[in-house]
C-alpha cells in the first residue's frame, strides 16, 4: 500500500533528516518517539530506502545496552516514550546525546482524509466527528474503535484505557505508577498529542488511572488488538454484558502478587453444540500432535492453559479434556455439577468445566485474565454459568436471562476444589 504523506508525516520526516544531518554529535543519533499507534514504524518504513542511502542504521534501544558494541555513524531509534527514555539513558552512559523527535499522531482532517471510507461505513453508535476525537490522532486506536460494534460507553473505555497505558509509560518512578490527575494529563497531552483529549475520556481518567495496573481492563487495548489479529476468527467481544462483572473481577486484581493463592473454577451449563465446538476451537492451545495453535482466546488475553483443567461434555460424552497440574479435575467437576442442580441450574446436554490456579505470591494476573476470557465469552454467547472464585471467596452464577449475576451466600457449602 502506498504511503500517504500527511503534513504531520512530512514535518516528522524533515525533523529526522535535520537531526541526522545537522547534529554535531559522533555518532549522530535521532530518537523518534510517540504513543503507540501514531504511525512511527510506518513512517520509518516509508523512509527506509532514503535512510539506507544516507548510511543511517535503524536500531532498537536494547542495542545500546553495553559499550562493547561499536555504534554506526548515524543512528535512528524508534521507540515508545518509555523506550525512548531508556535509549537516552543508555546513550548517556556512553557519554552520548540524541535529538528527540515526537510524532504526535494525526490531526482530525488528516485522519478523515485517510479513513474517510471506513469512517463513513462505521457503526452508528457515534458520529464520524466523535470517533475521530476519541482516536486522539492514533491510527492504531482508531482501528480498535472500528474493529467491531461497541456501545458508546465501551468506546470511551477503550480510548481511556489506551491513554492511561500510554501515559503511565511516562510516570513510572521505579516503585509505583503516578495517578494521572487532569493537570498531569494535559501536560503530557501537550507534548505527545496535537488534539484535545475528549471530555468523556477526561472524566473517566482519574478513577481508572488510580487503580492502574490493578484493574481488569488495564490491558484492554492489547487484548482488542490481539483479538483483531487472531487466526481463530469470530472472537467474541472482551466486554461483559452483565453490569456487575467488571467490578467483581476487579476484586481479583487486588490479590495479584499477594500471598493469597489464586483459584478459580466455573461450570457453563446448557451449552448448545455450536458453542461447545466454538469453545474447543477458541480455547484449546494444542492439537492432537501437541503442536501449538496460535491465536487462541487465552493467548489473546495474555494467559494460557498452564495450571488449568478443562472438561467439555455433550450428553456425558467427553468432547475435550485438558489437565495440567489438576489431578482431581473430574471430582471438582462432579461437585460443581451437583451444586448447579441444587440451585436449580439446568445442566442440559452440553457443559463446560474450567479450572485455573496460580501459586501464592505470583506477580502475574494469569488467573484473572483467564476468568476475563471465559466469562466475557460465555456472556457474549448467552450461556449460563456457575463460578467458585476462591481468590475472593465468592460463589455466584450468571443467567443470560435476565442477564445478571446472583451471589450464593451459603458459607456452609464445601468448596468444589
Amino acid at each position: 500500500m502506498k504511503y500517504i504523506w500527511t503534513p504531520t508525516a512530512i514535518r516528522t520526516a524533515d525533523a529526522i533528516r535535520a537531526a541526522l544531518s545537522e547534529s554535531s554529535g559522533n555518532p549522530k543519533v535521532a530518537i523518534l518517539t510517540g504513543f503507540s499507534g501514531m504511525g512511527k514504524q510506518t513512517l520509518v518504513n516509508a523512509l527506509r530506502s532514503e535512510l539506507d542511502s544516507a548510511g543511517v542504521e535503524i536500531i532498537r534501544a536494547s542495542y545500546l545496552l553495553t559499550d562493547t558494541k561499536e555504534l554506526p555513524e548515524k543512528i535512528l531509534v524508534s521507540e515508545n516514550p518509555s523506550g525512548a527514555k531508556d535509549a537516552e539513558r543508555r546513550l548517556a552512559l556512553r557519554g552520548l546525546s540524541a535529538s528527540s523527535i515526537v510524532m504526535p499522531g494525526l490531526a482530525p482532517q488528516e485522519i478523515l482524509s485517510i479513513f474517510s471510507g471506513k469512517l463513513m461505513d462505521a457503526h452508528a453508535t457515534l458520529g464520524v466527528k466523535e470517533l475521530i476525537a476519541l482516536s486522539m490522532g492514533s491510527t492504531g486506536l482508531l482501528a480498535l474503535l472500528l474493529s467491531r460494534e461497541f456501545t458508546r460507553e465501551q468506546l470511551v473505555t477503550i480510548a481511556t484505557e489506551y491513554l492511561i497505558a500510554q501515559m503511565h509509560l511516562l510516570t513510572w518512578n521505579g516503585k509505583r505508577f503516578e495517578t494521572l490527575g487532569l493537570d498531569r494529563a494535559e501536560e503530557l497531552r501537550s507534548e505527545y498529542l496535537q488534539v484535545e483529549i475528549p471530555a468523556s475520556v477526561l472524566s473517566a481518567l482519574p478513577s481508572r488511572s488510580s487503580r492502574f495496573p490493578k484493574q481488569l481492563f488495564y490491558d484492554l487495548p492489547a487484548v482488542l488488538e490481539a483479538l483483531m489479529r487472531a487466526t481463530q476468527q469470530d472472537q467474541p467481544s472482551p466486554f461483559f454484558t452483565a453490569e456487575q462483572s467488571e467490578s467483581l473481577l476487579n476484586e481479583m486484581f487486588a490479590y495479584s502478587g499477594t500471598w493469597t493463592s489464586q483459584i478459580y473454577g466455573a461450570l457453563a451449563t446448557n451449552v448448545p453444540m455450536q458453542y461447545l465446538e466454538e469453545f474447543i476451537r477458541l480455547f484449546r492451545e494444542e492439537d492432537d500432535q501437541s503442536r501449538f495453535i496460535p491465536g487462541s482466546r487465552l493467548a489473546c488475553f495474555g494467559t494460557s492453559l498452564n495450571k488449568s483443567g478443562v472438561l467439555v461434555r455433550e450428553n456425558e460424552k467427553i468432547l475435550y479434556q485438558f489437565k495440567a497440574e489438576c489431578p482431581s479435575l473430574h471430582d471438582w467437576e462432579a461437585r460443581a455439577r451437583n451444586e448447579a442442580r441444587e440451585i436449580g441450574l439446568e445442566l442440559g446436554s452440553g457443559t463446560i468445566f474450567v479450572h485455573k490456579h496460580d501459586h501464592a505470591g505470583s506477580s502475574s494476573s494469569v488467573v484473572n485474565d483467564f476468568a476475563w476470557a471465559f466469562e466475557s465469552w460465555a456472556q457474549q454467547r448467552g450461556i449460563d454459568y456457575l463460578v467458585e472464585n476462591i481468590t475472593i471467596d465468592k460463589r455466584y452464577y450468571y443467567q443470560a436471562k435476565p442477564n445478571q449475576i446472583e451471589f450464593l451466600e451459603d458459607k456452609e457449602r464445601g468448596y468444589w476444589m
